[in-house]
């Protein structure tokens, strides 16, 4: 009875340990990849990040900025799933860079590609992007 005692009081030990980490971490992440609140749009790392509504009709001499912030924002999102360990619905590479791509696991639609940019530019159809910031 005693051992289970001093079982069960490690483990919470250790759990606190884990939460300490886990927040020194995510307070890390937030100093790496600032996100800050402009009331109709958000910046991370100071680059505009709009509403899905407004990013679907954005300016192509944007393409740039706006690739950057959401390959930025990718990957926050890949370094919080990891820090946390909790199950991502869809798959990203490339996070991080300005090409990043998404992918939905769960869903089944074979004429269409698997993978969808979360960029965007010249030469690409304006539904996969918009499929791309749906998954995200």
């Amino acid at each position: 009875e005693q051992g289970v005692a001093e079982a069960r009081a490690r483990l919470r030990s250790l759990r606190l340990q884990l939460q300490c980490r886990q927040m020194r971490m995510l307070h890390e992440v937030c100093q790496i990849y600032p996100i800050e609140n402009h009331g109709r749009f958000r910046t991370i790392r100071g680059l505009r990040l709009a509403c899905i509504q407004t990013l679907c009709h954005q300016d192509l001499r944007e393409e740039e900025a706006v690739s950057t912030a959401l390959g930025y924002l990718a990957h926050v999102l890949v370094t919080l799933v990891g820090i946390l360990a909790v199950p991502l619905r869809v798959v990203l590479s490339r996070a991080g860079s300005s090409r990043c791509c998404i992918r939905d696991l769960h869903e089944v639609r074979s004429p269409e590609p698997k993978e969808w940019p979360l960029h965007y530019g010249r030469g690409l159809e304006r539904g996969r992007f918009e499929t791309a910031l749906r998954l995200l």
